[in-house]
């Protein structure tokens, strides 16, 4: 059995290097320092294998682990190739809560499963308790949400994966 520390997903999960920082340091550092140490090779990874290869993903909190993996297979395809930074900055200012999440993943999640934007996001039917969550229609991982929204909508003009991830 594999250690509670050490867990095996897709690759295209593996590859977002996010979370919070032991040290006491800038968790949005240390995310962005780890995406930035992301081999180009494992980067540009064949995401038609994606489901199939795997990588260690222990320095990724559970959290944000459990929140990408709610996310459809061309969402997370999208975000793999497009869309790294603005996830790995999301990761960031995702904090783990009773039963659940809070911060700035579940927003992003639930903004794609509702297909709300903007407004309508704070809307109990779409995602009030998600806004809020995340520190409501103002908060820093609402505002960090929108980055991850505007990098999938911008990729779908290019990408399949984000437009699919869209509909």
């Amino acid at each position: 059995m594999r250690d509670a520390m050490t867990m095996m997903i897709p690759i295209s999960i593996g590859l977002l290097g996010c979370g919070s920082s032991t040290s006491g340091g800038n968790d949005q550092d240390a995310a962005s320092d780890a995406f930035d140490a992301a081999p180009a090779e494992v980067a540009k990874a064949d995401v038609a294998t994606a489901d199939t290869a795997t990588a260690d993903v222990s320095s990724i909190p559970a959290v944000c682990v459990g929140q990408l993996m709610a996310m459809t297979e061309a969402c997370r395809t999208c975000i793999a190739d497009q869309c790294m930074r603005e996830a790995s900055d999301c990761c960031a200012v995702t904090t783990a809560s009773d039963g659940g999440a809070d911060g700035c993943l579940p927003l992003a999640v639930c903004a794609l499963r509702t297909k709300c934007k903007h407004a309508s996001c704070a809307d109990p039917s779409t995602c009030g308790k998600e806004v809020d969550g995340a520190g409501g229609p103002f908060g820093e991982a609402t505002n960090v949400a929108a980055g991850l929204g505007a990098c999938i909508e911008t990729s779908a003009k290019s990408m399949a994966s984000c437009a699919e991830c869209l509909k």
